[in-house]
């Protein structure tokens, strides 16, 4: 067993050592530090040119450059062999001290993204549970498989690309076209009939009623400019909350289940009154003060999603004529 682990750690040491060969090369050759000098007219252009050359040590061809810069980053690993230098960026910054702070970014990307991933995972997971075999249920199961097996890098480009970049180029002109805005509404239209349960009339209804809500609000936006200068006042946030709370109890329990729509309704009175009056608090908030003033929504939250579950489960697997109307089919 000792010979095997061995055997792998020093397979996984040259692996690494090849792949951090071939990154440095391909860095090396991804272009010309020397590049914005070359087009100056500065009077001090040839000694610019050299102080960067010498800075990075350009004169070293990259296979030879690669092995003094792994002679640095060795010391990173062994204590005792010397003080860590994984070299200096073109700025002249000790790659050291940029890790540092990457890291922390990195660190505050991962931990909300794990927290999101498992929030949306259980959510789906207990209403497809709810709704097993169903057209949702199938749906969810689909798009689970392709995003596992989409290329994450891949899709952190897209991310990025539309996410980041070409959010920000369209809060330059927040004007949404008539029929990118019907279109929108059109497929979360859909998502929402194939997610209801029930008959073919009651999808097209939920669909129809979604389409003309999510198409609407967008139009309103676009031409009040409210992307320039967002916000939401009082009514807007009863009006989607009510509208959250009552899309969530048509998803885990059907809306005949008066008693989870009204406990759906009651969070919603207590989020907005305990929001007003914590406002203050949140000025100067901290991050455990954020905590201790979650806990007990959270811990609301768990203890009536419990109950809500259990009740779910007797209405289905009680007698016909006491189980709520909503087919998952």
């Amino acid at each position: 067993m000792v010979t095997y682990v061995v055997r792998r750690l020093i397979t996984a040491a040259l692996i690494l050592l090849g792949a951090s060969y071939l990154v440095y090369l391909l860095t090396a050759a991804s272009g010309d530090p020397l590049e914005e000098f070359r087009a100056s007219s500065a009077p001090n252009k040839q000694q610019l040119m050299d102080s960067r050359s010498q800075l990075l040590d350009l004169d070293t061809p990259a296979p030879l450059r690669y092995f003094k810069w792994l002679g640095g980053a060795v010391r990173c690993l062994v204590p005792w062999a010397g003080t860590c230098d994984l070299g200096k960026n073109i700025a002249g910054e000790p790659i050291t001290g940029a890790l540092g702070h990457a890291l922390v970014q990195t660190l505050t990307l991962v931990t909300g993204a794990t927290i999101l991933a498992i929030l949306v995972g259980i959510t789906l997971g207990i209403i497809t549970a709810l709704r097993q075999y169903s057209t949702l249920d199938y749906g969810v199961t689909f798009m689970a498989f392709l995003f596992f097996s989409l290329p994450i890098f891949w899709v952190a480009v897209l991310l990025k690309e539309f996410g980041a970049i070409g959010f920000n180029n369209f809060l330059k002109n927040p004007e949404i076209p008539l029929p990118v805005a019907l279109g929108i509404g059109a497929v979360l239209g859909v998502v929402a009939a194939v997610s209801v349960g029930g008959d073919l009339k009651r999808r097209l209804i939920t669909g129809g009623v979604v389409f003309a809500v999510v198409a609407g609000v967008l139009i309103y936006f676009s031409a009040t400019l409210w992307f320039k200068a967002p916000g939401l006042g009082p009514v807007l946030i009863v009006i989607a909350g009510v509208g959250i709370a009552f899309a969530v109890t048509l998803l885990t329990a059907g809306l005949k289940n008066r008693k989870a729509l009204q406990s759906s309704l009651i969070a919603l009175g207590v989020g907005l009154v305990a929001y007003y009056a914590v406002q203050p608090l949140l000025n100067e908030a901290t991050f455990l003060m954020v905590v201790l003033l979650l806990s007990p929504p959270f811990w609301w939250a768990w203890e009536s999603g419990t109950w809500l579950a259990a009740t779910t489960a007797a209405n289905r697997c009680g007698p016909p004529e006491s189980r709520h109307f909503w087919s998952a089919s």
